[in-house]
């Protein structure tokens, strides 16, 4: 969708007895703008406008006959504003001091802005502060980036740049052909004395060019993130979240788990937790998009989880005919009906795989497990896993058979 660079001519207020001015010589600024073209591309790929009244040259500048701080100030009227909508000001560029005029010295200045209708009294105290610095001691344009400001395209916004200088200085550049009377030469000075640039002698606009852009919309906020209600202590259960982004920007996911942890920035939207105590713990999930743009909160998914069996299997050992390990519960409740098997790689002639079923291991004990009879000659690798309802635990050693005798080196796990 092609812009149009907006070129606002305006004019405003201020007292001639408080200004000092350069020469009247017109010059074309070396690095003017090329105004015909019409979009600009910005780091992020989306397109960029620069709002401005002036036409890209800078003929005249003013300052304050004592010094102090004089303010440089545009108005943007929904004329200007209302083709933006979900837009914002990402950046400025104003004219420091006249390329013709006298040399400037480093100035200090502050960028502000301010929507309504009327301008603020006192712009340092009422209007948002969006960028300060120190711009370098040259006669030429000077772009900041300032913190972004939204609108609405229904809005009025006064933008202004304030320069702290010294008698016999002119920091404020303007063009002196393009004025658009209340819009483009508006001037504050004496901390509220307001006055415009037409009022004054001087009918021009400000070389003063706001930059918008396209205002990142986060992700939307995910459902709750889908999981199961129940679970055991010392378990992982994975959760799920998706979500879209109007953009259709890159998305990853951050998941809380109600016990103080976090998944950090996932993507895709899957994660997994084990809770270490018991209780009713509320999952939630939000969304960040490729520009850091997060989404609020999901609602609560809840899970119950009870202190459960932990398995846990102990060294594997070795001896005649056999491998056997204990197969201890290290949770808080009784594990029931403990599956085993015991799996040889190699080494054996027969009984390659040994299965069972522990009725029962007590929190805090152990149940020893043996294999079916082994002979046979070789190297192999001795795989143990015991299994209850939603966990497991598995352990693998390597080692020899000599014949009727099993070595098994330690290590492992």
């Amino acid at each position: 969708m092609e812009k149009k660079i907006i070129c606002i001519l305006v004019s405003m207020l201020m007292c001639a007895t408080v200004f000092s001015v350069t020469g009247t010589k017109q010059l074309n600024v070396e690095n003017e703008e090329v105004i015909t073209n019409a979009i600009e591309t910005s780091f992020c790929s989306m397109y960029q406008d620069w709002l401005h009244y002036d036409d890209g040259t800078c003929e005249n500048a003013l300052g304050l006959t004592a010094g102090g701080v004089l303010h440089e100030v545009i108005k943007l009227t929904p004329d200007e504003l209302g083709s933006y909508p979900n837009h914002w000001f990402t950046n400025i560029k104003v004219m420091h001091g006249w390329p013709s005029g006298t040399p400037q010295p480093a100035h200090d200045y502050v960028v502000w802005m301010f929507t309504g209708t009327n301008h603020p009294t006192d712009p340092m105290t009422e209007a948002t502060i969006v960028a300060t610095g120190t711009c370098d001691p040259v006669n030429d344009w000077v772009e900041v980036d300032i913190d972004d400001y939204d609108f609405s395209p229904t809005d009025t916004v006064w933008v202004g740049v304030g320069w702290t200088h010294n008698a016999g200085e002119f920091p404020c550049g303007f063009d002196t052909g393009t004025s658009v009377p209340e819009k483009s030469g508006w001037l504050c000075y004496g901390g509220t004395t307001w006055n415009q640039l037409h009022l004054i002698g001087y009918p021009g606009a400000w070389n003063l060019w706001v930059q918008v852009e396209p205002a990142n919309l986060p992700p939307l906020t995910p459902d709750a993130p889908d999981g199961p209600d129940n679970g055991i202590t010392d378990v992982e259960y994975p959760f799920e979240a998706t979500t879209t982004d109007p953009e259709g920007d890159p998305i990853e996911y951050w998941f809380e788990w109600g016990d103080g942890e976090n998944s950090g920035w996932v993507s895709p939207g899957i994660a997994q937790h084990a809770w270490t105590t018991a209780g009713t713990f509320e999952v939630t999930v939000k969304a960040r998009d490729s520009w850091g743009g997060e989404s609020d909160f999901s609602p609560a998914h809840l899970i119950t989880i009870v202190a459960g069996p932990v398995l846990e299997i102990q060294t594997i050992r070795g001896g005649l005919f056999r491998v056997k390990t204990i197969v201890k519960n290290v949770g808080a409740t009784t594990a029931t009906n403990v599956d085993y098997t015991i799996s040889l790689d190699g080494g054996t002639w027969i009984n390659l795989e040994s299965t069972g079923t522990i009725p029962s291991i007590p929190a805090g004990e152990g149940k020893e497990i043996k294999s079916k009879l082994l002979i046979g000659f070789g190297e192999f690798y001795v795989t143990v896993t015991a299994t209850v309802p939603e966990m497991s635990d598995t352990r693998t050693q390597h080692g020899k058979m000599l014949f009727i005798y099993a070595k098994v080196n330690p290590g492992g796990g």
